[in-house]
């Protein structure tokens, strides 16, 4: 790539705005069915090389892995780049109810064999947060009903145990925002037929529940993502914005947000952090490609990340150039999104398109991340080392 000519030509569809959000819990049918996709509106655009720019690389571990799947749960563990998966829909449309990790330093996958007297049913859309040596699940649907079950997995030994609560429990629901702060368990949002929008809490020490009404209309197969004490979330809803739940306040909200936004209605999209961070990459769509796309949380500033193949492992063949010269990665959805804070790079596997050689999406930003520090750093020392200041009417 570094011998290339500046520009290239290449045949681009681009992002149509217009997203079909699910209407109800995904089962066999979806993963039965193929992945569909609009008609592409064909073009030829010119790609406009920019410095600063991340890196998407295309790898595949050397171990063996876990089936195909839709519909995992996953809890990732920052310290030590372990990613945890578990359950989902497998590309033969049978519902699973096994768990992996993946260590994302080396790609290395490893079964966790789960043990105990209690067995978990096969079930799709349940979520798991990671505390200490624990996974802790809550929700799903296993194609009769939604499921409330709130079970701890060790992750040592793969051990089994179901936590007794009272209280105010939430109701039966699948895909439902769901967080660990402060010894407490969130949960929010997902879908059992309705959307529900109590905001529920439970005590890890009184294993209480409590249920606090909110303004917020509910969405369900909404990305989120955790940055300090505030629980960030986008798309699943036709209004828009930035859903923040601050488990301080115990309130949840809406922000505007300005900037390039992302589609707000698509639907298992992939959402992680780093430092102020917000990093959302693709969801349902009608269209196969969409970009790459990030959110500076002091302003809520949506942008769109300048990101190119490695040209090894990824080519512009893979991907497609929109009007404004820039690349379209391919779309997925229902996956796992990760960030390697040590390599600085965000991974993604899993989802659909169902794809048997388990592919692991690396996309490495240190360049744009530099960048960004980089203008924060120039905007402060103008405003304040100048003792200017900036006035908004």
């Amino acid at each position: 790539m570094g011998n290339a000519s500046s520009s290239t030509t290449f045949n681009a569809d681009y992002e149509s705005g217009i997203y079909m959000p699910e209407t109800s819990s995904r089962t066999r049918n979806e993963i039965n069915s193929q992945y569909s996709v609009a008609e592409p509106r064909i073009k030829n655009f010119t790609l406009s090389r920019r410095d600063n720019h991340g890196t998407w690389s295309l790898h595949f571990s050397e171990s063996f892995g876990p089936i195909p799947r839709i519909g995992q749960f996953n809890a990732f563990d920052d310290v030590h780049n372990i990613s945890y998966i578990g359950y989902g829909c497998g590309y033969d449309g049978k519902l699973l109810n096994d768990v992996w990790m993946l260590n994302i330093d080396e790609l290395k996958w490893k079964h966790i064999k789960l043990t105990g007297e209690i067995k978990v049913s096969p079930r799709t859309d349940a979520s798991a947060v990671l505390v200490e040596n624990f996974l802790y699940v809550f929700g799903g649907y296993d194609e009769n009903v939604f499921l409330d079950q709130l079970h701890q997995i060790n992750i040592e030994n793969g051990c089994v145990k179901f936590i007794q609560t009272c209280g105010d429990s939430p109701s039966p629901r699948s895909h439902p925002i769901f967080a660990y702060f402060n010894n407490s368990f969130f949960i929010w949002g997902g879908f059992n037929g309705q959307l529900p929008n109590n905001l529920h809490i439970l005590d890890t020490q009184t294993l209480l529940w409590e249920s606090l009404p909110q303004d917020v209309i509910g969405r369900k197969s909404a990305a989120w993502t955790i940055l300090n004490e505030k629980i960030y979330s986008y798309g699943g809803s036709k209004s828009g914005g930035m859903l923040i739940i601050d488990m301080i306040q115990k309130k949840v909200s809406v922000e505007v947000t300005i900037g390039a936004n992302p589609p707000s209605r698509v639907a298992n999209a992939g959402m992680t952090s780093f430092d102020r961070f917000l990093f959302f990459y693709g969801g349902t769509d009608p269209t196969h490609h969409t970009f790459l796309y990030g959110c500076d949380t002091n302003q809520m500033w949506w942008f769109v990340l300048h990101v190119l193949p490695d040209g090894e492992t990824t080519s512009l063949s893979d991907g497609v150039v929109c009007r404004l010269g820039l690349f379209m990665l391919p779309r997925i959805s229902s996956f796992v999104f990760n960030f390697n804070k040590k390599k600085r790079e965000l991974v993604a596997f899993l989802g659909l398109p169902i794809n048997e050689a388990l592919p692991i999406s690396l996309i490495n930003i240190t360049d744009p991340i530099s960048v960004l520090n980089l203008r924060e750093d120039m905007y402060h020392a103008f405003m304040f080392d100048t003792g200017l200041q900036l006035k908004l009417e």
